[in-house]
């Protein structure tokens, strides 16, 4: 904006000004009398651009081919009108329209995809039109390849997008539609003419075939080896050895597979790296692994301005410069990584469209030439020099829950402090760039949280959502707008407060009551320890009661067998002693006391070894039909004299006259024995004894009542107890005493279960007793 010397140069004209300011970025704003702040700032234009209505009023086609020639001029393809070539005026940059050819001139069609040298002084030219078109520059004008011989019968070429000599006759001819042709021509003729061809196309189902037969580009590898790019058939490598070819394909879900089948464009690096430039963004081949290929991708996730790339150059420093569907973008490789950088039709490009085909750099020059839907551009990539500008950061805005807040009303000591409750916060910064924030980029990273800064783009909005409790840091940083970042970051500690059930004095009320746990878990453990050892205990003086308790059994049972013996010849001479003195009462009252007790020991030694035998399981059942009502009348016979001696009433109720049982005869008619014996000895003179019997299912209920004493309930569990019974037994033939139950009761219940049944005592504990028998009818 520097007037020269002496000249007075208008930059706001008509505007009275009221005031100057210098700002940063080279701008100065100036204040105007009713007409608001101005804003002057340097030209941001960087590319040289030449635009289709300004070359010829009557051109509106696109530019889709360049090629420079050994006399320094350009030549221009477009798509529509032919061909323009322009002269360098004054330095390089600066061109002048020279000549405009098209179909009038000799060209196939005025749709021309692609320009290339050839080895002499022919500039070879693939139009829309049918064949290839040729400019021979001694004689000033195009010739179309000629088809001589027979092939001129067989090759059908058309619609030519790239073009590549090999040597001084070789052409490889990449068509959409009809594949690749290796041309072998003949240049002794006037026009030129095709000695001889080959065509390669796709063949279904040969995997060594071409892969598509829209082909946009053909490159070297080496000596025996060409990249062919197709559209939908993936990135081909040809062998010039076999003539076999060799696919690679996208494959869903592989991410080190080519990004897309759909390639535009080719270009191999002076590192020897092939880059691919596809419809969904760029790739870099790295390697292969096992045969297949390694790609990265680059695409607008990366920082690509966009994901259609037409064309790849690469400039004198190693950077890549990619033109595409929405501006043009630098790749510049620093410390390993890319750094992405994009350039759009405010900064000088022709328009933010870019075409296939449309990219050339300069052999002599250096300059790049991009075409596109308006026009093309030209640069020199050394002179698109970064901008040093590093805008500062504001945070314009913050949210909760999608509520605009006052930040300073939610911090305490320059720490945010939010809710559990608030399910989501976020920021919107914006960095202080006048001339190009549009291209700045902000990336951020939440320490505690995150440990990567994750990158937004040029998008400023940063939101978090569902943040568990606890202390965290953002830190925020923007680039400038050749995405060179600022070492100074925005900071602000944030502090996300936890529900009262996840604070610090829960915590500390939670340990105390794990404590507590704690304790009772040791006591509850110290008690099921002290209980196991007590029913241990209980168990191992239950079983010494059993050893001991068999012990006793064992030894009465074989003292009872001797007295047994002793008794049955004490018996005997009782007999004939009283046959002998008949007539002697003295001697007759003495014999039968000692017969009566003879008779009772036997009785009690009897019983004691059948308890015996019921214990060990060596009793043995006879079952047979057994008439109940009979058997019951036949041992309470036993008793009439005694019942009537102690006026006791005797009453039978029975359910039915005939009540036959499956069961051993003589077990229960010793349970009955007993029972009744029982009720004899212990019912009171001039009360009553019941005895009643009941056939329920396969079950028959007996029932012995008396009246007049009973039994205490805190008795009643002791006097079927074996062990009491034995105790009892031990003690009547130690002290010669006779206790309220003997081992008849034991007896009864042992002969009892043998028999498959129950017995146990109903009784108020005073006034009555009855003893309930419940026993099954049992298989023969």
């Amino acid at each position: 904006m520097e007037p020269a010397s002496g000249e007075v140069q208008l930059v706001v004209p008509s505007v009275a000004v009221l005031s100057l300011f210098a700002g940063s970025q080279k701008i100065v704003w100036v204040g105007t009398d009713m007409q608001g702040v101005w804003q002057l700032s340097p030209s941001r234009e960087k590319f040289n651009a030449y635009l289709s209505e300004n070359i010829n009023p009557l051109s509106r086609g696109a530019v889709r081919a360049f090629a420079e020639s050994d006399d320094g001029l350009l030549w221009v393809g477009t798509k529509g009108s032919g061909i323009f070539t322009y002269q360098a005026k004054d330095h390089p940059g600066k061109l002048t329209l020279t000549e405009h050819f098209d179909a009038a001139s000799g060209l196939l069609s005025n749709s021309v995809y692609t320009i290339v040298r050839g080895s002499g002084n022919e500039l070879w030219i693939g139009t829309d039109g049918q064949g290839i078109n040729y400019y021979d520059k001694s004689r000033h004008r195009f010739f179309a390849l000629q088809a001589g011989g027979n092939p001129a019968r067989q090759i059908n070429i058309s619609s030519v997008y790239s073009i590549l000599p090999d040597g001084d006759n070789v052409l490889w001819v990449g068509t959409s539609g009809y594949g690749m042709y290796r041309l072998v021509v003949n240049k002794s003729t006037t026009p030129y003419s095709i000695q001889s061809f080959k065509q390669y196309i796709f063949e279904e189902g040969n995997p060594s075939s071409l892969s598509n037969n829209i082909v946009y580009s053909i490159i070297r590898d080496n000596k025996d080896h060409l990249w062919i790019a197709t559209r939908g058939g993936g990135l081909n490598r040809f062998d010039l050895r076999n003539g076999r070819f060799q696919a690679f394909r996208y494959i869903s879900g592989n991410r080190k597979t080519i990004s897309s089948d759909d390639i535009l464009s080719l270009h191999k690096d002076r590192q020897g790296f092939l880059w691919v430039g596809t419809s969904l963004g760029l790739n870099k081949l790295t390697g292969f692994t096992n045969s297949q290929p390694d790609f990265i991708h680059f695409t607008e996730k990366e920082g690509i301005s966009n994901n259609t790339i037409h064309g790849i150059l690469e400039d004198s420093k190693g950077n890549l410069w990619v033109s595409t569907n929405r501006g043009i973008s630098k790749l510049v490789k620093e410390a390993g990584k890319y750094r992405i950088v994009s350039y759009y039709k405010k900064d000088g490009l022709q328009d933010n469209e870019f075409s296939d085909g449309a990219f050339y750099k300069s052999g002599t020059s250096g300059l790049f030439y991009f075409g596109g839907i308006k026009g093309f551009n030209v640069f020199n990539p050394l002179e698109i020099v970064h901008s040093t500008y590093m805008p500062s950061l504001l945070l314009d805005a913050f949210y909760i829950d999608n509520e605009q807040h006052n930040l300073s009303e939610y911090q305490e000591n320059g720490k945010l402090l939010l809710s559990y409750k608030n399910k989501s916060f976020s920021f919107r910064f914006v960095p202080l760039d006048y001339l190009s924030s549009s291209k700045c980029e902000i990336a951020y990273m939440l320490e505690g949280f995150q440990k990567e800064w994750i990158q937004l783009g040029t998008s400023n909005a940063i939101v978090f959502s569902n943040l568990p409790p606890g202390d965290y840091t953002l830190k925020v940083r923007c680039s400038n707008a050749d995405k060179l970042w600022n070492d100074d970051s925005y900071s602000l500690k944030i502090r996300i407060l936890p529900p009262w059930y996840a604070s610090g004095t829960a915590f500390a009320a939670y340990a105390v009551l794990f404590l507590l746990l704690l304790f009772a878990a040791q006591r509850f453990v110290r008690y099921q320890m002290s209980v196991k050892n007590n029913i241990r205990m209980k168990e191992l003086e239950k079983q010494k009661t059993e050893e001991v308790h068999q012990a006793k059994l064992r030894f009465f049972t074989n003292i009872a067998h001797e007295f047994s013996n002793s008794l049955t010849l004490i018996y005997g001479p009782c007999e004939q002693l009283l046959r002998a003195h008949s007539t002697d009462n003295l001697i007759r009252k003495y014999i039968h006391i000692i017969k009566s007790n003879s008779e009772r020991m036997q009785s009690l030694i009897q019983q004691l070894i059948e308890f015996r035998k019921a214990e060990t399981g060596h009793l043995k059942l006879s079952v047979e039909p057994v008439d109940v009502q009979e058997l019951i009348r036949f041992e309470a016979d036993n008793f009439l004299d005694m019942f009537e001696q102690k006026r006791i009433e005797t009453d039978f109720h029975f359910s039915s006259e005939k009540m036959i049982c499956q069961t051993d005869r003589d077990s229960l008619g010793k349970i009955t024995f007993n029972l009744i014996s029982n009720a004899v000895k212990y019912t009171p003179e001039g009360e009553r004894f019941e005895i009643s019997a009941k056939q329920e299912g396969d079950r028959f209920i007996l029932r012995f009542t008396n009246t007049g004493i009973g039994i205490d309930p805190a008795y009643q569990q002791s006097i079927f107890d074996r062990f009491e019974v034995l105790n009892r037994f031990e003690t009547q033939l130690s002290k010669g005493i006779q206790t309220r139950n003997g081992i008849g009761l034991a007896l009864c219940k042992s002969l009892a279960e043998v028999l498959g049944g129950t017995i146990h005592i109903e009784s108020d504990g005073s006034t009555f007793t009855t003893f309930l028998v419940s026993i099954p009818s049992l298989r023969e």
